[in-house]
């Protein structure tokens, strides 16, 4: 189908993030410093979702379904191989990922801490496919305001929203529906000062939340969706979109084209890193390079195993089918 450079590039630069953040909150955990830990998290999975919405701006034919059975067979496939082989397979291990509520592989436990982002994901597909098939511009816009709004509310008066949206608690869902509209909704913007406003919203109101609030820590802000992770996004989102003409790389576009097997990929090479870790005893800064740099290796190394095997499966199964068709033929 048709593909937007920009968009893949822009999702190649998240992967290498979230192997960074991988590094820095799993094996690197203990030994980084809360301001790398906070820096970080300035460039998370969220302008995932901000650029899932740019293509469906763009691409508005996208097929839901067939996305969310991708999603399913990715983390299900690896769940039965691994586990199988490491003696780790039950009824129940095999049927969460197919259930879209946990991937379990016990020899990688990074991969179950990453798999939070396929229910969300999926929830927030079906949401923003139904608000923009089924509801005209203003009510676009009218959800978007409204979300917002709600979370600087729900921070003014420290108030969560306790229900779930299909399963997802919808102080979460919320957020990452609102970045896929957000980008269905401003992707075909020309005018740049909108995203100069979204940088400029972000750095300020997070200067003051860090200078105001003791031991500020955007992790904590993550998962219980509230306001100042919601503007470090939009600080991301502005980021990324003034360089919408400038990011053009053809490596960062391979990684961002095939962006769910590096997901599940970084999954396992920030596992077999809490496993290195505590044989590498150097200065922190060091540490930290050298644990990237093998998380790195790791997962970009296994993505493309990955992804040359998804693209190997269909001559093997053209090969299977002409086998069965010739040996009928025969019979």
């Amino acid at each position: 189908g048709l593909r937007e450079p920009f968009i893949d590039a822009a999702k190649g630069l998240c992967i290498l993030s979230v192997i960074f953040i991988h590094t820095v909150f799993w094996s690197g955990n203990s030994y980084t410093p809360l301001y790398i830990k906070n820096l970080s998290l300035l460039f998370d999975v969220p302008v995932f979702f901000f650029l899932t919405g740019c293509l469906m701006s763009i691409k508005p034919n996208i097929d839901p379904i067939k996305q969310i059975a991708k999603i399913i067979l990715i983390f299900f496939i690896p769940v039965l191989v691994i586990n199988s082989f490491s003696g780790y397979c039950s009824l129940k291990n095999l049927m969460q990922p197919i259930c879209l509520s946990f991937a379990d592989i016990k020899l990688f436990k990074v991969v179950g801490g990453s798999y939070w982002f396929v229910p969300v994901y999926v929830v927030g597909l079906i949401y923003s496919v139904l608000i923009t098939k089924f509801l005209n511009k203003f009510w676009q816009v009218f959800i978007a305001v409204g979300i917002a709004v709600y979370y600087v509310y729900s921070w003014a008066f420290q108030s969560v929203l306790n229900i779930n949206m299909l399963g997802v608690p919808a102080q979460r869902e919320l957020f990452y529906l609102w970045l896929i509209l957000v980008g269905f909704l401003t992707f075909k913007f020309k005018n740049k000062i909108i995203w100069v406003l979204f940088v400029l919203i972000s750095a300020v109101s997070l200067g003051i939340m860090y200078s105001t609030i003791d031991g500020f820590f955007l992790q904590k802000y993550k998962f219980v969706t509230h306001l100042p992770y919601v503007l470090a996004s939009l600080g991301s989102v502005g980021v990324i979109m003034l360089f919408k003409n400038v990011l053009k790389n053809k490596f960062l576009e391979y990684l961002g084209s095939r962006a769910l097997y590096f997901y599940l990929s970084q999954g396992i090479g920030a596992s077999i890193l809490l496993y290195v870790v505590k044989y590498i005893h150097l200065h922190w800064v060091l540490k930290l390079a050298i644990c990237y740099s093998i998380n790195l290796v790791i997962s970009l190394g296994l993505g493309f195993l990955f992804c040359k095997t998804v693209e190997f499966y269909p001559r093997i199964k053209d090969f299977v089918f002409k086998l069965f068709s010739r040996v009928l033929r025969v019979n």
